[in-house]
């Protein structure tokens, strides 16, 4: 995201973060910046790299619909990587018009086949290509964020919750 904004967005942000602001309160700062912006957001994308629990989507759903109500962009939540070709086409190469948020677990549940040392490969790969994507769009000049929990249990996904929960509250 740094690249696309200008030095005194970037000094702010640095500020907050200097006084020990919250990761929501960086972030609802930052859909404040777009929301002010002279090159406007038109849509988000709420995307998580591995297997969306049924928890997790009723959460980003939550927060799609409230995010929309509040900024007047129409959203969706994705999961990655089947939308990496997506990516590619439309969001790189596409018009600059959109927010990524992108969201990884350190640690993720395999796929139910691999054996316990292929999980560990498996979260290598889901960060790797977190990652990959996050560069990829920042160096198109796209709006993204990254957000990284250490795993996607049950406290996990109080935190997910919880951090929404707090950008909503700073954003109302």
């Amino acid at each position: 995201l740094v690249p696309w904004l200008s030095q005194s967005e970037q000094e702010r942000l640095a500020q907050l973060r200097a006084d020990g602001a919250s990761a929501a309160q960086v972030y609802a700062e930052i859909v404040r910046i777009m929301q002010g912006s002279t090159q406007p957001v038109e849509r988000f994308d709420l995307v998580y790299f591995g297997t969306i629990t049924d928890k997790l989507r009723l959460v980003l759903t939550r927060v799609r619909s409230w995010m929309t109500r509040m900024t007047r962009w129409p959203g969706k939540v994705s999961q990655a990587p089947q939308k990496l070709h997506s990516y590619e086409q439309n969001d790189e190469a596409g018009r600059n018009n959109g927010f990524f948020t992108i969201v990884v677990a350190q640690q993720h549940d395999g796929p139910v086949i691999a054996q316990y040392e292929q999980e560990a490969k498996h979260d290598r790969l889901l960060k790797a290509q977190a990652l990959g994507t996050l560069a990829s769009l920042t160096q198109q000049q796209r709006r993204a964020v990254l957000i990284v929990l250490p795993r996607l249990d049950e406290q996990g996904m109080a935190t997910v919750a919880e951090f929404f929960e707090q950008v909503q509250s700073r954003l109302e």
